[in-house]
């Protein structure tokens, strides 16, 4: 038997907003616009962190994880937005699908991104 899904309020210290993406048609064309779909309070924890080289410049790549209290609609091709960053969702857990809290498997973005 698993135990149930918990959140430690204590831990909820960041104010977060989940991004999602809107297309906008305009005279110079189709674009993708982030807009909000939710702010709520969230843990956010680093998992790990990597130097890679793209286009022959080293950067970092930093793993995180962002709990944050169950919300229907939230999806993989949105994005969190923090004071300190924004984060590609790559993944997203349920634990025991008991619909408490999600985890979310984010990916930092540079700067430019």
């Amino acid at each position: 038997m698993s135990s149930w899904p918990s959140i430690d309020p204590g831990k909820m210290v960041h104010q977060i907003t989940l991004l999602q993406q809107q297309t906008v048609t305009d005279i110079s064309g189709t674009t993708i616009r982030w807009v909000p779909f939710v702010r709520t309070w969230a843990q956010i924890d680093p998992v790990k962190g990597s130097d890679v080289l793209r286009s022959g410049q080293a950067t970092t790549q930093l793993f995180l994880t962002v709990k944050i209290r169950w919300q229907t609609g939230v999806l993989p091709n949105m994005r969190v937005q923090s004071l300190n960053g924004t984060y590609v969702i790559q993944a997203i857990e349920n634990p025991g699908e008991r619909n408490v809290i999600l985890i979310l498997n984010c990916l930092a973005l540079a700067l430019n991104q």
